[in-house]
């Protein structure tokens, strides 16, 4: 359906669970995009230990945090490291097939989760 929750009552609903059955977790909020989508969240896992990542370079004006990690952009030597990791031997790459892995890592913008599903079928073939 197309109906959106209340995320204050998503909110209130953890609490309530956390506070009966847990008092110490670890909770991972992955690829942020909204703002307004993590912070119920964030409120009501208050007292555990929150993991967030985003693209958003703004985030703290909006969720307090007590260590910020700024990760740049990936290498592209990195990218070519996690292309081939554990799949080829990057010492027998010929100039040409380096040449088109990193176009390949280019043309997904050197994206790491794109990058390890394009290693995992490089490694089915």
């Amino acid at each position: 359906s197309n109906e959106q929750c209340d995320l204050n009552v998503v909110e209130q609903k953890i609490r309530q669970l956390t506070s009966a059955y847990y008092r110490n977790l670890l909770v991972i909020i992955d690829d942020v995009w909204h703002v307004e989508d993590a912070v119920p969240i964030v409120k009501a896992f208050s007292a555990s230990k929150i993991i967030l990542t985003t693209r958003m370079n703004d985030i703290e004006q909006y969720i307090p945090s007590k260590q910020a990690v700024t990760v740049g952009p990936m290498e592209l030597s990195e990218a070519i490291t996690l292309l081939t990791c554990k799949v080829i031997d990057s010492s027998q790459l010929s100039g040409e097939d380096l040449r088109l892995l990193k176009e390949l890592a280019q043309d997904v913008h050197l994206w790491p989760l794109l990058l390890s599903l394009i290693r995992g079928q490089l490694s089915h073939n």
